[in-house]
């Protein structure tokens, strides 16, 4: 039977082992075969890849190794502009979240609270 389910191409920028399974075991969970995830650390590793690839959707932590807070969101934008960008912070407050609406975050995301149905909403809301 062949399968026509479109897969959702979704990177996830996160440099925390134990956030990157979370992540992967919370998606594939309740997406299973209708997600196709590719994982980077880094934000240089993640302009290289969107130079060469087109993803539906981001999934964004604004603490990277080599980059931190919502500039990681400005430069995401530069190399692909119509690539939504959801944001999945430890930390939320009032000016981190002006701050990544203002770069282009179209979710954000608690870290301790996202690994439920609100991850997969905000992906699909993305992704539309």
């Amino acid at each position: 039977m062949e399968d026509n389910k479109k897969l959702l191409r979704t990177l996830l920028l996160e440099d925390d082992p134990v956030q990157v399974m979370l992540v992967e075991l919370e998606l594939h969970q309740h997406l299973g075969t209708e997600i196709e995830l590719t994982q980077v650390d880094s934000l240089a590793d993640a302009l290289s890849l969107l130079a060469k690839q087109r993803f539906d959707v981001a999934l964004v932590d604004l603490n990277l190794t080599d980059s931190r807070g919502p500039l990681i969101l400005t430069r995401l934008k530069e190399a692909a502009p119509s690539m939504p960008l959801v944001v999945c912070t430890g930390h939320e407050t009032k000016d981190i979240y002006d701050e990544c609406v203002a770069a282009g975050a179209v979710a954000i995301l608690v870290k301790q609270r996202a690994y439920s149905h609100s991850i997969m909403d905000a992906l699909r809301v993305a992704a539309s």
